[in-house]
């Protein structure tokens, strides 16, 4: 008997058949180290882990990549909390915060270094969870820029420039400036990624 448990979007059926654990191979046999990697190999699956289940089963345990943030390349793709790229988006699934402005030549070239820009927008995202204005389900995009950094595009169209320092400074300024009237809430572009001093600019409303 095979087992299959902790998976969601990969269905038993793909898992079953990636192991290739023939019924009726006597469970001393059985190859777990290649089902695993065999299993590894479906674009939702992060991780695997096997249990002999004497007299007769084997349990399959996955663990899934849980898609946090879209990277727009060619395509969107699904990025999951380690910065890892695990397979193209899906159209009825986009309600992700979006990274753009990366050269997909840099993605292909430069690997690590794409990593290190996806890592960085995920700290950004990080830095918001409990925000009341940067929230991840506040952020439409993530716009990067390799001279000027990273902005926040939120959904009502305000555009918070971090640029490259650790977004929790950044976002400490914001907060000073909510505190002393500004409202975040009138579409403006806020430039937060100077030294000492910070512009807010009004911007069209997108309605």
């Amino acid at each position: 008997q095979i087992e299959v448990t902790g998976n969601v979007r990969a269905s038993d059926t793909s898992v079953r058949h990636l192991a290739d654990i023939r019924l009726g191979t006597h469970l001393a046999l059985v190859d777990l180290d290649r089902a695993v990697a065999n299993v590894k190999t479906h674009p939702w699956v992060r991780s695997v882990e096997t249990r002999r289940v004497f007299p007769s089963g084997v349990q399959l345990v996955i663990e899934e990549h849980q898609p946090v943030m879209l990277l727009a390349l060619d395509d969107l793709w699904y990025v999951d909390d380690r910065g890892d790229v695990f397979r193209r988006a899906d159209s009825s699934d986009l309600d992700y915060p979006v990274l753009t402005g990366m050269n997909p030549k840099l993605a292909v070239d430069h690997p690590r270094i794409a990593h290190t820009v996806m890592r960085h927008a995920l700290s950004i995202l990080h830095a918001g969870e409990a925000h009341p204005v940067v929230s991840p389900a506040q952020v439409s995009e993530v716009r990067f820029d390799d001279s000027a950094g990273f902005t926040l595009i939120l959904r009502n169209g305000t555009e918070l420039v971090l640029g490259f320092e650790p977004p929790t400074d950044r976002l400490d300024r914001l907060d000073r400036l909510v505190t002393s009237g500004l409202d975040p809430s009138n579409p403006q572009r806020v430039d937060l990624g100077g030294d000492r001093v910070a512009v807010a600019t009004p911007l069209p409303d997108p309605a």
